[in-house]
């Protein structure tokens, strides 16, 4: 882990979320170029210098306040971008939209331009859909993942509570489950995966 600043300026009380999450992706990317030239000097192996070049490079921003991201989420949103900006001119991003209407996750690939975080409306019931349309207008195509839950208020964390403890009541009846109904269950869940939940006009 490198822990960074806020902010390259000394601007650290500034509320524009959009310029710094704009200043933490020039600088992620900066980093990267650096990383890659000490791994030259340093004559590591040409597959190593590959997986941490700026075009391979995938940015991931996360939302501290949605404790219940999966795993999963992320690496799909890593291979979408990463597939994105080796296989079209045309990036494509995953964003994870949460429930009061902003998002927890947002993941891009190195071909996205750095504006994507202009005219975005923060802090409100559009945010999600604000940013959508950032990207969009910059023709960033954007697939969605499913939906977060934000813990901002103290009722949000009793919800969480009730989500975790519905979460494990399932996993238990699950064990419990013939083995036919598992067969279904996983033919559902590879069929709403399949969806192809995008946004790409303007």
């Amino acid at each position: 882990w490198l822990l960074l600043p806020m902010l390259s300026s000394n601007d650290l009380l500034s509320s524009d979320l959009g310029a710094k999450l704009m200043d933490a992706m020039k600088r992620v990317r900066s980093i990267i170029v650096e990383s890659n030239k000490h791994i030259s000097n340093n004559r590591v192996k040409e597959e190593e210098i590959i997986t941490t070049t700026p075009e391979a490079a995938s940015i991931v921003f996360l939302g501290m306040d949605s404790p219940e991201l999966p795993l999963e989420e992320i690496q799909h949103g890593l291979y979408l971008s990463l597939s994105s900006s080796q296989t079209t001119s045309t990036p494509t991003a995953m964003l994870c939209p949460s429930e009061d209407g902003g998002y927890g996750m947002l993941c891009v690939p190195s071909n996205t331009p750095n504006d994507i975080f202009k005219n975005v409306q923060w802090s409100h019931p559009l945010t999600a859909l604000s940013q959508i349309k950032a990207m969009t207008d910059l023709n960033v195509k954007v697939k969605l993942g499913r939906l977060m839950y934000d813990i901002d208020e103290p009722q949000d964390v009793l919800h969480l509570i009730h989500r975790l403890c519905d979460c494990k009541n399932r996993s238990t009846a699950e064990e419990h489950s013939p083995s036919n109904n598992t067969h279904k269950n996983t033919v559902a869940a590879a069929s709403s995966t399949s969806n192809d939940n995008s946004f790409t006009s303007k």
